[in-house]
């Protein structure tokens, strides 16, 4: 005997549709919110007064042809008299000191970035909805 379970069957066309539309709801929410392409990857770019090199990742928001959308990721909790946005928890795994994302969205072309996301760096659910809900307040202004 099989330990399979019984396939379900729908009762009636309505019940299919209402899954089907269930399922497409889904697709488009996840499609449309940039879930999918928010990873970090270093920078290529020299920045800083004396031409530093770059110690933290970017935040890829979003991807457009050659281009990426991205915000910088800093242990700073202010940039001139901007505020930066805190995140609950640190990215980088087993680290616990308390980082910020730049307020300012950015645009660079995709040479400018290594071709590989970062392994050790990810966000937290509760950051990337607090990130998504911020980016659709930017874009309402």
């Amino acid at each position: 005997m099989s330990n399979k379970k019984p396939r379900f069957k729908c009762k009636s066309e309505a019940q299919k549709k209402a899954i089907r539309r269930a399922y497409a709801i889904k697709q488009s929410q996840n499609k449309s919110n940039g879930l999918f392409s928010m990873h970090f990857r270093r920078f290529k770019k020299q920045e800083g007064k004396n031409g530093n090199e770059v110690r933290h990742p970017k935040l890829i928001v979003s991807e457009k042809d050659n281009c990426y959308n991205f915000m910088g990721l800093t242990e700073s909790p202010k940039r001139g008299h901007h505020k930066n946005i805190i995140l609950l928890h640190n990215p980088k795994k087993g680290d616990t000191r308390t980082v910020y994302l730049r307020d300012e969205f950015r645009t660079e072309e995709k040479d400018m970035f290594y071709p590989y996301p970062e392994p050790n760096y990810s966000l937290s659910k509760i950051d990337k909805e607090r990130i998504l809900d911020h980016l659709k307040k930017k874009k309402k202004k």
